[in-house]
């Protein structure tokens, strides 16, 4: 329990300072719409697409093949301590219960289009880098760490997931890193975007309350360890803010250096690019 607390305590610390409005806030207008807080670059995000296209390539095609389980019933002793008072039988649905908070989870960013329609390129690129990367890392970790998934370890566990060989693939919770990653990408974006706004605190309320009500209904369901989502939520957390976190320092970039060099853009009616010097 030590290990968790500060574990949670880190987690929440980090959140905090990445949320707080006054980080690479620029100069708001009166409406208090930052509308430079973030940018595309041409070669960042063709190295942050190709990154995440690449790591979820991986990720499905490294998926080891599916193998039989023989019906014996597993022997939890090899669980350890913290995990072990977490096995419990499978509930469908939970489990179902669960696929819906992370489209939820998923979904919630879109809004900030009809705050900012303007911006729906630039939200659009951002976000897809941001799903792209951290599905990717979820799907090399599960098929490189073969951990079962606790269900196993009681009665009746689901006849699909053993068909599929899904219930060796536990760790880490790709649902709770799916949220995560959506939850701290809408938080630290709106907060950036909107600094002054009366709605932030309810995103970041909504967006976290979705994330880890997910991260509940995974363990709830059996479907993973608690270590499991905790291991999701720190990859999901870093991943969402990692993204938008470097397309601030393209708008540095750009004007440190006068806004000399090659700029991209992309609009409904094309593609542009530009080289100024």
């Amino acid at each position: 329990m030590d290990f968790v607390s500060r574990f949670f305590g880190v987690l929440l610390f980090f959140l905090c300072i990445l949320c707080v409005p006054g980080l690479e806030a620029r100069e708001a207008d009166s409406s208090g719409y930052v509308k430079d807080a973030f940018s595309l670059d041409l070669t960042a995000d063709a190295f942050l697409l190709t990154s995440g296209v690449s790591l979820s390539a991986a990720g499905f095609f490294l998926q080891p093949d599916s193998h039989d389980w023989d019906g014996v019933k597993y022997d939890s002793s090899g669980v350890n301590a913290f995990d072990r008072p977490f096995i419990h039988s499978y509930n469908r649905a939970l489990d179902f219960t669960g696929d819906v908070l992370v489209g939820l989870s998923l979904v919630a960013p879109a809004s900030m289009v009809f705050f900012i329609p303007e911006k729906w390129l630039t939200l659009s690129v951002m976000y897809a880098e941001t799903l792209l990367i951290a599905n990717g890392i979820k799907e090399i970790m599960k098929n490189g760490i073969s951990r079962t998934r606790p269900y196993m370890y009681a009665d009746n566990p689901p006849e699909k997931d053993i068909k599929d060989g899904d219930f060796d693939r536990s760790f880490p919770s790709g649902h709770t890193t799916m949220a995560f990653s959506s939850a701290v990408f809408f938080s630290y974006v709106f907060s950036k975007y909107f600094p002054d706004s009366v709605y932030r605190y309810p995103v970041y309320a909504g967006s976290f309350l979705l994330a880890a009500a997910t991260a509940g209904m995974r363990i709830a369901s059996a479907n993973h360890f608690p270590t499991d989502v905790l291991a999701g939520a720190a990859i999901g957390s870093l991943v969402g803010f990692f993204v938008p976190f470097v397309h601030t320092l393209n708008e540095n970039l750009q004007e440190s250096r006068g806004n000399d060099g090659i700029s991209f853009a992309l609009s409904p009616a094309g593609a542009a690019v530009s080289f100024n010097y």
